[in-house]
């Protein structure tokens, strides 16, 4: 995600009143789904490498099934 992305992500939060560790936790999560698809350019990609990253959380990575649900909507 381009630091752009990022600093609009961080105003969105700040205004909606969003606690500083959310923003920390949505940033970490945008940056591993970035480094998932080797930094692909967001408008680029499919459902399919979506499905094909949350699948990684759980399979590989054991990611909680409510976390996953978290990420899923804001990914």
């Amino acid at each position: 995600m381009p630091t752009e992305a990022i600093h609009g992500l961080s105003a969105l939060i700040k205004i909606k009143h969003y606690s500083p560790k959310t923003l920390w936790a949505y940033t970490h999560w945008i940056k591993k789904f970035q480094g998932f698809t080797r930094n692909k350019d967001i408008q680029s990609l499919s459902s399919v490498e979506v499905k094909d990253f949350m699948e990684y959380l759980a399979v590989k990575r054991k990611v909680a099934a409510s976390t996953q649900q978290i990420q899923g909507r804001h990914i």
